[in-house]
Parts: C-alpha cells; sequence; structure tokens
C-alpha cells in the first residue's frame, strides 16, 4: 500500500458530506487468519484535542503517575492494531508517547492504554477507533437491518407477477424460475453491518432501540401510521438488457420512509457499525437476483450471468405488489432461515 495514500487518502464529497475513499479489500475467508496491511495513521489535528471534553467521552484515570484508559476491542480487530510484526502498534505507541497492551493471541479481553497524560491516551484511543471504522471495511457483512415485506399481500403480488413473467409468450434471455426471491424472506434493506462477536450484536440491538425511541416514535407521532405501497419495477444498472438485479419500489406518504431509512442509517454508520455507499438509502424489494444461480458458499466473486428485463420492465412499470403497514424493524443474519422462513432475528423493535 503506498504510504502517502495511507497517510492522506482521497476525499471525496458528496451531496455536501466529505467522506475518506479506503481500502475495500476484505479478510480471508477462513476468519481465523485476519489479512492486513498497514493501516493508516492520522495526524494529531484530524481530532478534537479539547481535554474536557474527551475526557467525558472516555473514562482516563491516574494510574501511578501516569494515566490509564481500558476499554473493550473484539478479538478480530487486534490483527489490525497490532500490524505486521507489532509495526502498527509501535507506531500508535511511539507518535502517542503511550503504551498500548493487547490480550494475547487467541484471548479475548480489554485493551489499555497507558500514556503521560490524560490528552496523549485520548489521542491514541482515538486513532485506535479510527483504526478499527478504516479496519471494519475489510471484514464481511455480517447482519443488516431489514423491514420484512413478506406479509400476504405482497407475497401474493409477488407471485402473480413470478407467474406473468415466466408465462410470458416470447422467452427472455437468462430469465428462469431460479432467480427469483424466495417470497418468505422479501425485505427492505436498510443497511448492512459488520457485528464480530455477541457484544457487537448486543451493542447493535440497543442501538435499534435507540432509533425507535429518537427516529421512529416521533416520525409516526407526527405522521400517524405507517403505509406502505409496492408498486412498479426497476433495475439497478444503466441497461435494461444486462440485468443482475430488479426490484419493487416501494412509496410512503410524503416520503417519512425515506427519512426513517436514512437517519437510521446516518446513526448506526455514525456508530461504526454500518457502510454508506450513498447519502440516501435506496429503499427496494429484491424480485429477481442472478446470485441465486449460484450456491451461497460460491457467491463471493464468481461471475454471474445477467438476464434481460427490457419486457417484464415495460409490462410491470406500474405493477402494484400490495400495501402494509410499517410493524417491525429486525436485524437479520445473513446467509441464514428462521423456522417461518425469514430470516434468522439477532433484534427487533416494534414500530
Amino acid at each position: 500500500m503506498d504510504n502517502n495514500s495511507t497517510l492522506r487518502p482521497e476525499l471525496v464529497w458528496i451531496d455536501g458530506r466529505c467522506y475518506r475513499f479506503g481500502d475495500s479489500g476484505v479478510w480471508s475467508k477462513d476468519r481465523g487468519t485476519a489479512v492486513y496491511q498497514e493501516e493508516s495513521m492520522y495526524l494529531e489535528d484530524d481530532y478534537d484535542s479539547d481535554e474536557d471534553s474527551a475526557s467525558e467521552e472516555f473514562d482516563v484515570q491516574p494510574y501511578n503517575g501516569r494515566f490509564k484508559h481500558t476499554f473493550y476491542l473484539a478479538k478480530p480487530f487486534f490483527p489490525f492494531v497490532i500490524g505486521t510484526k507489532g509495526s502498527t502498534r509501535k507506531r500508535l505507541e511511539t507518535e502517542t508517547s503511550t503504551s498500548i497492551q493487547i490480550p494475547k493471541l487467541g484471548q479475548n479481553g480489554d485493551i489499555v492504554l497507558v500514556g503521560p497524560t490524560r490528552q496523549k491516551v485520548i489521542l491514541a484511543r482515538q486513532r485506535i477507533d479510527n483504526l478499527i471504522k478504516t479496519s471494519r471495511k475489510k471484514l464481511h457483512y455480517t447482519h443488516f437491518i431489514s423491514i420484512p415485506t413478506n406479509c400476504e399481500s405482497v407475497q401474493n403480488g409477488f407471485q402473480k407477477f413470478k407467474e406473468s413473467v415466466l408465462a410470458a409468450n416470447e422467452p427472455m434471455r437468462g430469465v428462469e424460475e431460479e432467480i427469483f426471491q424466495n417470497p418468505k424472506k422479501m425485505h427492505l434493506t436498510i443497511g448492512m453491518l459488520v457485528l464480530v462477536d455477541s457484544i457487537e450484536r448486543e451493542e447493535a440491538v440497543r442501538a435499534l432501540e435507540h432509533c425507535k425511541e429518537n427516529i421512529i416514535a416521533p416520525a409516526i407521532l407526527k405522521n400517524g401510521p405507517l403505509l406502505l405501497t409496492v408498486q412498479g419495477v426497476d433495475y439497478m444498472n444503466d441497461d435494461p438488457a444486462e440485468v443482475n438485479v430488479l426490484y419493487a419500489k416501494v412509496y410512503s406518504k410524503d416520503n417519512v420512509l425515506q427519512e426513517i431509512a436514512d437517519q437510521i442509517s446516518d446513526y448506526f454508520f455514525d456508530i461504526g457499525f454500518l457502510r454508506k455507499d450513498a447519502d440516501k438509502v435506496n429503499l427496494h424489494i429484491t424480485l429477481m437476483n442472478t446470485k441465486f444461480r449460484i450456491p451461497e458458499d460460491e457467491r463471493r466473486g464468481a461471475k454471474r450471468e445477467t438476464f434481460d428485463a427490457t419486457k417484464i420492465l415495460k409490462a410491470h412499470k406500474d405493477t402494484k405488489f400490495g400495501e402494509f403497514m410499517l410493524s417491525t424493524i429486525h436485524i437479520s443474519q445473513l446467509h441464514s432461515q428462521s423456522s417461518n422462513g425469514y430470516y434468522e432475528i439477532t433484534g427487533s423493535i416494534i414500530c
């Protein structure tokens, strides 16, 4: 990795927000072995150096004439803090004048920072936090925030759509039954998550409860129960004859659902669990996806055969699949299936 690019990553401005363009690599499929590179060490000026405000956020205590801060970090992130042959930890320690104690290989535990001043300890913690945000991008998604849309009316509408497409008089390239969604798993995705252990999963569930109290409940109090209408189809690329994903669109009065989804996405992004590829959540219900042709354990990096959706888009541009009331939002486990056919639930809220 080029040292200049890691020290000063490319800044991209989107709709008035600034994003750092980080590495898009991923961990090895073997979760026990981390494939990592040297992480960027940001400059001290990147952080708020106000000791009083930072001390309120981080519990820094006097310790044998120095200062100490202890915090939990999930074990999969230890290799990123240590670096190749300990180089990342040594650099952090040198630049912040602290010592960084990390549990031994294979063990869980807390990170302990010890330094000469509160400010140095806080700086070390801030740099580790930003290091983890960057490192999380290297891990595979484990969960997602979902709104189940597998109610009876939408499932019935989907089944009629599927039968119509498969019964078309003229064949459409690549269109076959195996690329259609499982109706029991129909859902809206608000955001993809990386939750590496039980503690992070518990934190994510608490974050969803926070969103209920501070985002969802106020919106429903103001606008009333939220009726969602599933109508029309669209696709995720720029050529209707070369489509991988075809989806149904979702509408709500005064665009309230979009506002709720965007605020939930922003909150989970701010606490470090969610990655954002765009400023707004793309609210959609997948109807057809070419990855369904490929076994789940072979999908990563596999070449996909597109299908021609031109006639489907024309025939079903205004097709109404159904309506339902927003009632629950879940943190769902990827690549899972519960007894009712939907994804396994890590946590959920009633709206």
